[in-house]
């Protein structure tokens, strides 16, 4: 489990819908508190919460992110964040009210897979923002390599029988 003040490496950091980055922790719980209801909303809704994935995948805080998923609405999320981050910090949680929403952003909602990185039977398959795509895993690349590696070693496998064979032939090792 990471220190939570600690920023993550730059593949990991969580970007949201509004065009906000968290680094760590503490940077995720302040954009949650300012963020817009329609970029809370695109993160957290009744059948996904990209902030406790995040902490599950990227943090590997399981407990963490069991609470924030239990977490029905952004107070409670920001409740839950203020509890972790005062078991390190030592300091009392933020006395931070939830803003008023801003205004919302009526740009096309981001697109983005909170998946286990490590995990390869559930990749990420692209990530886009504003209809972009910004990113695409492709695992055509590594049949095609796997496959290519196969037919060569199997060629080579047959070779080298055949070599094998025809000198146990020459010395009279191998009856004919």
């Amino acid at each position: 489990m990471a220190d939570p003040t600690t920023n993550v490496a730059p593949e990991h950091v969580f970007h949201f819908h509004d065009g906000k980055k968290a680094h760590n922790l503490q940077d995720l719980r302040d954009a949650i508190a300012s963020a817009n209801e329609e970029s809370f909303a695109h993160h957290v809704d009744d059948e996904n919460n990209d902030f406790a994935n995040w902490a599950e995948f990227v943090y590997k805080n399981p407990e963490l992110a069991e609470d924030l998923r239990e977490a029905a609405d952004r107070k409670r999320i920001l409740e839950v964040l203020d509890a972790e981050l005062g078991r390190y910090g030592g300091d009392e949680a933020p006395d931070d009210p939830v803003p008023e929403p801003e205004e919302p952003d009526h740009r096309k909602p981001a697109k983005q897979l909170h998946e286990d990185p490590f995990n390869p039977t559930h990749p990420p398959q692209s990530i886009e923002h504003d209809g972009e795509v910004l990113h695409t895993v492709s695992t055509e690349a590594v049949h095609h390599f796997i496959t290519k590696e196969f037919v060569w070693g199997l060629v080579a496998g047959i070779l080298m029988g055949l070599v094998i064979m025809g000198v146990l032939i020459q010395l009279n090792l191998i009856p004919v």
